[in-house]
């Protein structure tokens, strides 16, 4: 409910009725905010535990502030969504009646990729970090592809025709790419300072998504069985499926410094 109540305000603040956006804003103790797109902003402070977390459309926010005051344990965050796992698929059936086949499963659908994470443009005249301040652009993570659906099985034979073939596993899908993350270009007149904050203060995630695993086989479907035991008119196993194949981690970001 905070988090509704303060991404309210604050759209309202930047977009809505004409009024201009705030010059000042402070985040309290634990307090989580969400913006998008821009901030400009005179002063921006963020007290322990308080969080700003940076949504846009184009995979890029841009945020400018004069003064930067940072408590313990804060965080910019622009991460980009995991990707949705993808379908299993379809059992085969066992067809009624005798000396069928059994039918084939179908394949899992693949996962998605991940998004990547935003690209941040950070400008900023004068900063003050009490304790630490986390930017965390990590990609999101690739969706699992979905597993293949069994075989079904065969139906069963009689003295006059072999029992069915049972039917082929299908296909894992495959698992989705993990999303690049972002970079972070930091425009200052003190990137002296902030260089030697890295790793200390400022605590970078800057970290490709992992890659989404490929789904597992379908399992191939029993053979149906000869009349009365008779082994010899049993008829064949499906085949079992393939596994799908792993999607690739997302590319880790970088941070760069410009002298204003």
């Amino acid at each position: 409910m905070r988090l509704t109540q303060c991404t309210l305000l604050v759209l309202l603040s930047l977009t809505g009725l004409g009024q201009p956006q705030p010059r000042v804003l402070h985040l309290h103790k634990g307090q989580q905010m969400q913006v998008k797109n821009s901030l400009a902003l005179d002063t921006l402070v963020m007290e322990d535990s308080s969080r700003l977390i940076l949504t846009s459309e184009g995979h890029e926010f841009t945020l400018r502030t004069h003064t930067l005051r940072v408590g313990a344990g804060c965080q910019l965050i622009g991460k980009g969504k995991n990707g949705m796992s993808g379908q299993s698929g379809f059992a085969g059936t066992t067809v009624i009646g005798p000396c069928y086949n059994g039918t084939n499963g179908t394949g899992g659908r693949p996962g998605d990729s991940g998004q990547n994470g935003l690209n941040l443009f950070l400008y900023l005249q004068s900063a003050r970090i009490t304790g630490n301040l986390t930017i965390d652009l990590t990609g999101g993570d690739g969706g699992n592809g979905g597993n293949g659906g069994s075989g079904g099985g065969g139906s069963p034979g009689t003295r006059l025709c072999p029992g069915g073939r049972g039917g082929d596993g299908g296909k894992g899908g495959n698992g989705g790419n993990g999303g690049h993350a972002g970079n972070v270009t930091v425009f200052s007149r003190e990137t002296y300072i902030l260089r030697g904050w890295i790793g200390d203060l400022i605590r970078l995630r800057l970290y490709g998504g992992r890659p989404g695993l490929g789904g597992n086989p379908g399992t191939g479907g029993a053979a149906g069985l000869g009349p009365g035991g008779d082994s010899t008119k049993d008829g064949s196993r499906g085949r079992r499926g393939s596994a799908g194949s792993n999607g690739n981690p997302g590319e880790n970001g970088g941070m760069s410094f410009k002298d204003q």
